[in-house]
Order: structure tokens, then sequence, then C-alpha cells
């Protein structure tokens, strides 16, 4: 009985390392992602108006056409801030790196544990009783 616990404690170690393993190489590759960054203003929103078919610009009211052109240019700012501030996310990303291997071993220290005490368990439940002195 204590095999099986100690293989049971050893299959759960190889997925969890294997998890966290692979949370790492996405995080590090988002994180290295994320600082290399495009440069600001790179991503050009289209001009919507100019999108629309002819036959939709007909069905849409003016007032509606003319909130177009500001809404784009806001979107534009806005991703253009996003832009700027991917640095920073992927040096914030790159710290949760060893945050996942911190994580790793107070998991892998609770599953010792938990497979210790289950051992113990096992082997006083199975121990002969010993004859007392009388």
């Amino acid at each position: 009985m204590t095999g099986i616990i100690w293989v049971v404690f050893g299959v759960l170690l190889a997925l969890w390392t294997a998890a966290v393993w692979l949370a790492s190489a996405v995080t590090g590759w988002a994180a290295e992602a994320l600082r290399s960054g495009t440069a600001s203003g790179s991503i050009k929103l289209p001009d919507v108006i100019e999108q629309l078919p002819e036959g939709l610009k007909a069905w849409i009211p003016g007032d509606l056409l003319e909130l177009l052109p500001p809404l784009v240019a806001s979107l534009q700012r806005a991703v253009e801030m996003i832009e700027t501030s991917l640095p920073w996310a992927g040096e914030a990303v790159s710290w949760l790196v060893p945050l996942l291997w911190v994580g790793w071993f107070v998991v892998t220290l609770g599953l010792f544990v938990v497979a210790f005490v289950a051992h113990l368990l096992v082997r006083r439940a199975t121990r002969p009783a010993q004859p007392r002195p009388a």
C-alpha cells in the first residue's frame, strides 16, 4: 500500500511539474513578446466610413456617420497608449515566471507532506499488534 502512495505522489508530481513548466514557458514567451512590443502607432485603424459599402452608407443616418471619425480617432489614441505600455507590461509579466516556480515548490512540499503522513498512517495501521507485558 505504501508503494501505491509513492507512485501516486510521483505521478501527481510529474503532472504538476509539466503543467508549471508549460505555464512558465508560455509566460516567458508572452513577457518577451510584450517587452519587445511594436513601435508606437504601428497599428492603424482603417477609415471606417471609406470601408463601408455604398449600399450600407445610404441606410446609416448622417449624424451617425459624423460620429464615426472621432470614435475611430479615440480608438487609435487608445491603441497607441496601450502600445507604449507594452514594454512595462512585459517587465511585470516576467516576474510571474519565478512566482510560478515558488508556487510549484509550495505545492510539491504539500504533496510530499500528504504522501509522507499517508505512508506513516498506513504503516501504523498494518503493523501487527504487539502483546502487552503482563
